[in-house]
C-alpha cells in the first residue's frame, strides 16, 4: 500500500503542474497518512536523483542592514541639499527645513548624519563658516531629542588625526590642511575646548611625517607660536638637517620678524575668499546646482536653473565658466572610477545643455576665456578642448587649441 502512494507521488513529480500539485490537498488517498507512510515517502525522495533547491531564509540583521542602507541614501540626499543652500543669512530657515524633512529617531540614523556632515565639511572647507553654526545647532537639537552626544563625529575627527600623524595614511596635503582648518574652526566656535589647540600643537611638532603641517597649524596663531617657539625652532633645524628646504622656509616664516605682516596677508586672502563666496549669492547657487547634479545626476534641474536664473548672456557665460572649473577640478583629482564618472558627467551635462540650446556655443567659448583669465592652462584642459572640438566649438578660442597643439580642422 505504501509503495502505491509513493508511485502516485513519483509519477506526479515527473510531470506535475502547479495545479496538479495543489490537488494533493483534496486527494482522498492522501488526506490522512500514517507516520510510517510519510517516513517512507521522505526516505524515497532522499534516495532519488531529483535536484532540489534549498531556500535559505534571510537573517533579520541582513534585512535590517538593507533597510538602513536605503534610509541612509534618503537621509544623505536630504542633508546635502540643505547644506548646499546654507549662507550667512538663512541659518534658522534651514534648521527648520532640516527638522521638517529629516526625522532622526535612532542612534544608527544619527551616526549617518554625523558621517555625512563631516564628509561635507571636509570636502567643501571653503564654506566652513556657513556650515559650523548649522552643525552645532543640529547637534544641540539631536542631543535634546535623542539624549545622544555627537560622539561619532568627534571620534571620526580623532581617527583622522591618528591616521595622518601616527599611521602615515594620508599624503594628500590639501586634505590634511582641510582637517586642520576644520579643527581650528571648531575650537573657534567653542565646539572643542581650547586645550585641543595645545594637544594638536604637541602632535604636529613631534611628528616627522608632514613637517609642512606645522606651518599650516601655527601660521595664523601668533600667541600659540610664542608659546611653542622653542619647539618650532627645533622643527626648523630638523628640516635643515634633512634637506627639507620648502618646509624649513615655511616654518621659519612664522618665527621671523615679519610674522605679523605675513599673517595679515594670509588671513586677508583666506577671509576674502570665504566672504566672496558667502556674499555672492549667484556664485553660491551655481556651485550648489553643480554639486547637486554631480550627486543626483538630474539634468532637468540644471536646465531649469539656467533658463530661469541665468537671465542674460553674462550670467550664462559665468555659469559656463563655473562648469568648466568643476570639470578641471574633477579631472585633476581623477584616481578612481567615481572621479572619472564625475568628469564624464560634466561633459554629458555640457552636451545636453548644447543640444537643448540652453547654452549656446558662444556662452561656452566665452566661459572658457573667463576661466583662463584667472587660471593657468594645464594638462587637464586638453580633454575638455577635445570635447569642444567634437562639438565644433572653436570660434574665438583658436589660440587655446594651438597652445595644446590640437588641430581644429582635423578630426581623429
Amino acid at each position: 500500500m505504501i509503495s502505491y502512494y509513493i508511485k502516485i507521488i513519483y509519477n506526479y513529480t515527473i510531470r506535475m503542474k502547479s495545479t496538479e500539485l495543489k490537488a494533493f490537498k483534496t486527494n482522498i488517498l492522501c488526506i490522512s497518512l500514517d507516520d510510517s507512510i510519510i517516513l517512507e515517502i521522505m526516505d524515497s525522495f532522499n534516495q532519488s536523483n531529483i535536484k532540489t533547491n534549498k531556500v535559505v531564509k534571510k537573517q533579520i540583521n541582513i534585512l535590517k542592514n538593507n533597510k538602513i542602507q536605503i534610509k541612509k541614501d534618503l537621509i544623505e540626499n536630504k542633508l546635502i541639499m540643505i547644506m548646499n543652500k546654507l549662507s550667512h543669512n538663512n541659518l534658522n530657515e534651514l534648521v527648520k527645513e532640516y527638522l521638517e524633512n529629516i526625522m532622526i529617531t535612532t542612534e544608527e540614523e544619527y551616526i549617518i548624519i554625523q558621517e555625512e556632515i563631516l564628509l561635507k565639511m571636509l570636502k567643501d572647507i571653503t564654506f566652513i563658516n556657513n556650515y559650523i553654526p548649522f552643525v552645532i545647532k543640529i547637534f544641540s537639537i539631536e542631543k535634546y531629542k535623542l539624549s545622544i552626544e555627537p560622539i561619532h563625529f568627534i571620534n571620526s575627527i580623532y581617527k583622522i588625526i591618528s591616521s595622518h600623524y601616527f599611521n602615515n595614511n594620508n599624503n594628500n596635503e590639501n586634505y590634511r590642511i582641510s582637517c586642520l582648518v576644520l579643527i581650528k574652526k571648531l575650537i573657534l566656535f567653542n565646539f572643542f575646548k581650547d586645550t585641543l589647540l595645545h594637544d594638536m600643537s604637541i602632535i604636529l611638532l613631534n611628528q616627522n611625517l608632514y613637517k609642512v603641517d606645522v606651518f599650516y597649524w601655527f601660521n595664523d596663531m601668533p600667541l600659540l607660536v610664542e608659546k611653542y617657539k622653542d619647539n618650532i625652532i627645533e622643527n626648523i633645524n630638523y628640516c635643515k638637517l634633512n634637506s627639507m628646504t620648502r618646509e624649513e622656509l615655511m616654518i621659519d616664516s612664522i618665527c621671523s620678524n615679519t610674522i605679523d605682516s605675513m599673517n595679515t596677508v594670509v588671513n586677508t586672502d583666506v577671509n576674502t575668499a570665504v566672504n566672496t563666496i558667502v556674499e555672492d549669492p549667484f556664485h553660491n547657487i551655481i556651485y550648489n546646482i553643480i554639486e547637486e547634479y554631480l550627486y543626483l545626476g538630474i539634468v532637468e534641474e540644471v536646465i531649469l536653473f539656467v533658463n530661469n536664473e541665468c537671465k542674460d548672456i553674462n550670467q550664462k557665460n559665468i555659469f559656463s565658466r563655473e562648469l568648466i572649473k568643476s570639470y578641471i577640478v574633477e579631472a585633476s583629482k581623477t584616481k578612481n572610477n567615481t572621479d572619472i564618472d564625475k568628469k564624464q558627467s560634466i561633459l554629458k551635462l555640457f552636451d545636453q545643455l548644447i543640444k537643448n540650446r540652453v547654452l549656446l556655443k558662444s556662452h561656452i567659448s566665452k566661459g572658457l576665456l573667463l576661466y583662463l583669465e584667472n587660471n593657468n592652462m594645464n594638462n587637464h584642459m586638453e580633454g575638455f578642448l577635445k570635447f569642444l572640438k567634437l562639438c565644433n566649438i572653436t570660434k574665438n578660442i583658436e589660440h587655446v587649441f594651438k597652445k595644446f597643439k590640437i588641430k581644429i580642422n582635423e578630426f581623429n
